[in-house]
């Protein structure tokens, strides 16, 4: 799931839920995960596949390994039909600086909590 949050937030260029942490938690485990295509145009549809297979709030619809979603991700990358590296790197050019720019809200939503406590508040989601 975190990788998931990870590739939404760096190829949209956005918090995947913002707010202060008691917030962004009901969030992640109340509201649905908006699709990357909603919020950036000419979002890649296989990587939005992936990106929402690894958001599934049932862990039985992810990738059952972090090897099995390592494959995913290297297919992407340049596999048979893969997106390719060169093309990934246009589309996170593209974004701009303004890539890192709403990072600023990370404390507000958490990032400062002790370690293990985002991925305990989230097993309260089931």
């Amino acid at each position: 799931f975190g990788l998931g949050v990870m590739l939404w937030e760096l190829t949209v260029g956005q918090r995947l839920f913002a707010g202060p942490q008691v917030v962004v938690m009901r969030r992640v485990c109340e509201e649905p995960v908006p699709r990357p295509s909603e919020r950036v145009a000419g979002y890649p549809v296989p990587l939005e596949r992936l990106v929402l297979r690894l958001l599934a709030r049932d862990p039985r619809s992810r990738p059952p390994t972090a090897a099995a979603a390592r494959r995913a991700l290297r297919r992407l990358l340049g596999g048979e039909r893969g997106w390719g590296r060169a093309a990934i790197a246009r589309y996170l050019a593209a974004l701009g600086p303004g890539l890192l720019a709403s990072s600023g809200d990370a404390a507000a939503a958490g990032a400062g909590a002790p370690p293990g406590q985002a991925a305990s508040n989230l097993s309260r989601c089931s």
